[in-house]
Order: C-alpha cells, then sequence, then structure tokens
C-alpha cells in the first residue's frame, strides 16, 4: 500500500462556529472521511507581554490527493486571511489506520447510491423505494454543474446525465453508483413528440402549461390521438459499465384539461389502464401504472 495516500490536515479558527461550518462543508463534500474540533490556548510574545487566547484546532482525516480541492474549501471559508494548513502524510507503522480507511471506503461505496438530479420530490421517492441503500443527492456530493442533455434518445440523456456525475465523483475517488433518468410523452400522430423534449416543448421560457397548449394545439384536427409515457433508468457503475431499464404506460390525450394541473401532462394524458387521466388519479393509483413505477420496479429486481 503507498504509505503517502492519506494524510491529516489541520487548521485553527478563531471560533467554534466556523470551524463547524467547515468541518460540515467538506464532510457533505466527502472531501475528508471524518474531523475532530479541540479547544486550545496559543500564547505568543506581544509587546514586551506574553498573551494567551483560545483557538479551535480543527482535525481532518482524508486521501492525499484531494488535499488541493480541501485546501481551497478552507481558503473560501476561512476568516483569516492567510490561515495556516498543515498537512501530515501517514507513514508506515499506521496500516491499521489505513486499513480502516480502506475498508470504511469499500463498505460507504456499497451502501451509497447517487441521485443524478437535483429534483425533491423524485430524490424522496428514489429514497423510499431503495431504502436499505443510503441515497446521496447532486447538493450531497457538492455537484452543482449545468448538465447539457442533448441526446436523441431517453437513454442517451440518462447516459449523458450517469457519466457526467461518475466522472465527477471518480475525481474525487469515489467509487459509487449513480442512476440516473430521464422520461417524456410520446404522440403517435406527431412522430413521437415532444420525446426528449417534453419539458421544453414549448421554447427555452417553456413551463407546463406552454407546452400543453401547444400539444392540443397540435393535435387540433387529429383523429388519432393515441401516446405513450416513456422513462428510461440507467444504472451506471464506476468501471463505466451500465444497465437500463425501461417503462412505459399506454393512453391516449385528451381535447381538454381534466383534474390537476400541477404535473406535466398528466391532465390531459387518458390512462388506458386506469380509465381516467391521471391528473384525475390519485398518487397511488398513478405510480402502480406510471411508466417510471415500471422501469423502478426492474430495476429492484436488478438490486434485489
Amino acid at each position: 500500500m503507498n504509505s503517502s495516500k492519506y494524510c491529516l490536515i489541520t487548521t485553527t479558527f478563531e471560533n467554534k462556529e466556523e470551524a463547524n461550518k467547515i468541518s460540515e462543508i467538506l464532510l457533505k463534500k466527502r472531501l475528508v472521511s471524518c474531523s475532530q474540533i479541540s479547544s486550545i490556548t496559543s500564547s505568543y510574545h506581544w509587546k514586551g507581554k506574553i498573551e494567551h487566547e483560545e483557538e479551535f484546532l480543527l482535525q481532518m482525516k482524508s486521501k492525499t490527493s484531494l488535499y488541493k480541492e480541501i485546501e481551497s474549501e478552507i481558503l473560501k471559508y476561512h476568516s483569516y486571511e492567510t490561515p495556516q494548513i498543515i498537512m501530515y502524510e501517514i507513514k508506515d507503522g499506521y496500516s491499521e489506520y489505513l486499513k480502516w480507511i480502506d475498508d470504511e471506503t469499500k463498505e460507504d461505496n456499497e451502501k451509497c447510491i447517487v441521485l443524478a438530479s437535483s429534483n425533491n420530490n423524485k430524490l424522496k421517492e428514489f429514497r423510499e423505494i431503495l431504502n436499505n441503500k443510503k441515497v446521496l443527492s447532486l447538493k450531497d456530493i457538492g455537484f452543482n454543474e449545468e448538465i447539457e442533455e442533448n441526446g436523441k434518445t431517453f437513454l442517451e440523456n440518462s447516459l449523458i446525465k450517469a457519466k457526467t456525475v461518475s466522472n465527477y465523483l471518480k475525481e474525487r475517488n469515489l467509487e459509487y453508483i449513480v442512476i440516473a433518468d430521464d422520461s417524456g410523452l410520446c404522440v403517435n400522430a406527431l412522430n413521437g413528440e415532444p420525446g426528449v423534449y417534453s419539458a421544453r416543448y414549448s421554447g427555452d421560457h417553456s413551463n407546463s402549461q406552454l407546452n400543453r397548449k401547444k400539444l392540443l394545439d397540435a393535435l387540433e384536427n387529429k383523429e388519432d390521438r393515441s401516446a405513450y409515457f416513456v422513462c428510461n433508468i440507467v444504472m451506471y457503475y464506476p468501471d463505466d459499465t451500465y444497465l437500463s431499464f425501461e417503462g412505459k404506460t399506454f393512453g391516449k390525450i385528451t381535447r381538454e384539461e381534466l383534474g390537476s394541473k400541477e404535473f406535466g401532462y398528466d391532465c390531459i394524458f387518458y390512462s388506458d389502464d386506469l380509465g381516467k387521466t391521471f391528473g384525475e388519479a390519485t398518487a397511488d393509483e398513478k405510480n402502480k401504472v406510471s411508466h417510471r413505477g415500471r422501469a423502478v420496479e426492474k430495476l429492484l429486481e436488478k438490486l434485489n
């Protein structure tokens, strides 16, 4: 094992609140494995007198490869103009400690799944479904980049999201599984539109109401109003292999909005399974026959 693979990083603060804040930021971003804050007394000679003041020492255990990123985060939030940040490489003689970090990292990797989404409702849904795993959000891992979904299919968009997040994690020596999904509405009479453009069907400044209006206008003189929702979920592994799961639910587009207008196209999608629009259905009714629910069922079969 490379004896300089791991390190102990220390720095001091004027107050405990600031030390706690930076400790939490680094832990949430998975840059350090653990931290400890202790009160210390600093003594120095000043204008002919010996002065004493209380400071707070923050000690963190991490991997040496992450030091520069940790240093950058500390400098970003530290109140001292030039804080002293010291890194001690962990050398031979700490074999048990090093083994503990490796074991902890391996266990963490096996338990953690990152959902490549900032949607709180989707995050809540996946956390309930994958209750034996620790499901992390993009915010949890410190990811705040914009991902350009320029794929031609739902699978391509899912892979773009999953691979981008997986690469971000690997740069931080985190080997988590990433789950990403993409979904949309396909209308047969419109050659599958809106498809992968479902969320932005009416343009750059689109919203659900404008999207529905554009779709209803496009179907105004169409006899065939059959349609289906598609969801593609990708489970992306650190070795760049992946599994994909697709779910579909079939129905037709109504001529008017029926039921709740809260979610996308739900109030104009008449479900063949339910005999009513998704907008008129309860959450439980919809989840039992939804495209995402069916894709998730396939995902769970694999995980179990």
